[in-house]
């Protein structure tokens, strides 16, 4: 990776942080294995200036929490992995499948094949789900 730097070190330590230049960094991602520390590291890293984080949540319990003190980016191996799965439970083309960890949604690129119904009229016409959205 070009202009990236990799810190192996605790990124709740300030001292680290600041040695390193994190403020005048684009980017902090915390991918260490304890979802409590990536959270704190990215909460350090936002207060540091760092405008994107990401964090690697996989307690489940601490997703929402997360999310709602604003730290950037969730990243959850077993919500991407049932998103994979999910998508190819369609009979559609799907190309992307979201789930949403706040909400009871999920989010759905699908691809119109030539022919198909929905090519072939306005939406109004489909009867489509009254709580679906597109977009």
């Amino acid at each position: 990776l070009e202009n990236t730097l990799v810190i192996n070190g605790d990124g709740r330590n300030l001292d680290l942080l600041k040695d390193e230049g994190i403020g005048k960094t684009d980017a902090f991602i915390a991918v260490t294995g304890n979802s409590e520390v990536n959270i704190l590291a990215c909460q350090l890293a936002k207060k540091m200036g760092v405008k994107k984080t990401v964090a690697e949540v996989e307690n489940m319990d601490y997703i929402d929490l997360a999310e709602n003190i604003g730290i950037g980016t969730i990243i959850n191996k077993k919500l991407i992995a049932a998103s994979y799965i999910y998508r190819h439970t369609f009979k559609a083309n799907v190309s992307y499948v979201k789930c949403l960890t706040a909400t009871d949604a999920d989010v759905l690129e699908l691809i119109a094949q030539n022919g198909s119904k929905i090519t072939r009229g306005t939406l109004k016409e489909l009867d489509l789900p009254k709580d679906m959205n597109i977009g």
